[in-house]
């Protein structure tokens, strides 16, 4: 299992936008509060989650973990690291 954690400093609108689902490398859709699973992509496994806390300036202090296993057999230790820096820099969609 590999897991990605992501600290991050982000104003109301960015962490909105970290409350909505990824349609990049993997298709997540809503599990729980701050929580998502796989939807589609090359995981056997999937699940994101983010903690929040407010801080006194109006921003929020955001942590995201990204537990997955990847479901690439044979050659995917091959992919083991372009899919965890894809994992980690989230993008609007995937091309």
């Amino acid at each position: 299992m590999t897991i990605v954690r992501t600290h991050l400093e982000c104003t109301d609108a960015e962490l909105a936008e970290r409350r909505t689902p990824r349609v990049d490398i993997v298709a997540e859709r809503v599990t729980g509060t701050d929580e998502w699973g796989l939807d589609e992509g090359p995981f056997r496994s999937y699940r994101r989650t983010i903690s929040t806390t407010a801080r006194p300036d109006g921003r929020h202090d955001v942590v995201e973990t990204t537990t997955y296993r990847l479901g690439i057999p044979v050659w995917g230790w091959l992919f083991a690291w372009p899919v965890r820096r894809a994992i980690a820099n989230r993008q609007d969609r995937f091309s």
